[in-house]
């Protein structure tokens, strides 16, 4: 048998893969931290926690290759390097197990966005089952594994006496159903939302694009259930694991770039002067004579005439709630939230309005 390995295609895609996910990350805290000024949130902390999670589950990968094997042909390793297949198995149970773990909480970043965006009553309890299910499902996938196998060390020793184990080619592969699932409810949940919104249709399909991005997760999560569905795991282990342990890196991960995509309008209109991708800032046009109203914070529009800060009228038609810069999808929670009015102190202008947008 030949001594051939194929594990260098998992160091090239981690060494690739790992930085792109820690720029990701750093260009999210920059546009939200240095760009906006935002205050440091919940799922901030979680796209922490999971880039953390992440770079474990790749060093556990890389590991892998080294100490376990993972790139040779199983026969090879029986015949040459035996104690490696040992050391495989427990790669693959600690790998399996971090998995569980790590591909959970980028949904979760995701989800604690929407729940801090979307206040209708309806949608909160849509987002609290979403994040049990997922929470209780990583629980379970991982007291599974952990548990697969009687006594505990034939996880990675199926070959002692008396071992029993479950289908554990079957549990690999049926886990990733519910994430796909759950991915589709994701994707789906803003949409009416955003189409319900009192705005122009490009708005509506920027918005659109936005919560878009933060499904990438899907794709993946289809593609490694489709190579661990043709692929037996365990025939020749060492060797089908490079691809296996592949995706396994990559579905979290692409959660965790996704979860930081959305965030990313401030910096995109820093560097492109532009508010042409996803320009929910606007500015309520008023005649001249009116500019005495309010604290002179208005500015020069396209035309030359004064503007005031964009207000977004809720369903009930009853009020105006006003857009800040902290948060890019602002106007969503006036057209979410039932129709229940803000109230705001001041002269709310309900007359000679016109949508404009800044492209400075």
């Amino acid at each position: 048998m030949s001594s051939e390995s194929i594990g260098w295609q998992l160091q090239w895609f981690t060494g690739f893969f790992v930085p792109l996910q820690i720029i990701a990350v750093a260009l999210r805290f920059y546009a939200r931290q240095m760009v906006l000024g935002a205050h440091f949130v919940f799922e901030d902390a979680l796209v922490f926690v999971s880039l953390i999670l992440q770079l474990a589950l790749a060093g556990v990968g890389i590991g892998s290759v080294y100490h376990g094997g993972v790139g040779h042909h199983l026969e090879y390793l029986e015949e040459n390097e035996p104690q490696k297949v040992l050391t495989w198995g427990k790669y693959l149970l600690t790998l399996a197990t971090l998995y569980f773990v790590t591909v959970m909480v980028p949904k979760i970043a995701v989800l604690a966005l929407y729940k801090r965006i979307f206040p209708a009553r309806s949608v909160q309890i849509i987002i609290y089952l979403l994040g049990g299910i997922l929470i209780g499902g990583a629980i379970a996938n991982v007291v599974t594994s952990l548990a697969a196998c009687k006594p505990f060390k034939a996880n990675y020793n199926p070959t002692l006496p008396g071992a029993k184990c479950i289908d554990k080619e079957a549990f690999y592969v049926w886990t990733s159903v519910p994430n796909i699932i759950t991915d589709v409810i994701m994707l789906v949940l803003p949409l009416p939302i955003v189409w319900n919104l009192h705005n122009t249709k490009r708005i509506k399909v920027a918005l659109t694009f936005t919560f878009l991005v933060g499904s990438f997760g899907l794709v993946a999560s289809i593609l490694r259930f489709h190579t661990f569905f043709v692929t037996n795991s365990f025939t020749d282990g060492t060797y089908d694991a490079v691809e296996l342990i592949i995706w396994t890196l990559a579905e979290p991960g692409i959660y965790l770039i996704s979860a930081c995509l959305m965030t990313y309008r401030p910096l995109v209109e820093r560097v492109t002067r532009s508010r042409a991708f996803g320009g929910l800032k606007g500015s309520l046009h008023v005649s001249s004579q009116r500019m005495g109203i309010g604290n002179g914070a208005g500015r020069e529009g396209e035309s030359g005439e004064r503007s005031l800060p964009l207000k977004s009228l809720n369903k009930s038609g009853r009020g105006f709630t006003e857009l800040t810069d902290e948060e890019s999808v602002e106007v969503i929670r006036t057209s979410s939230d039932g129709g229940r009015p803000r109230q705001e102190d001041g002269i709310v202008v309900t007359t000679e309005i016109q949508n404009s947008w800044s492209r400075s």
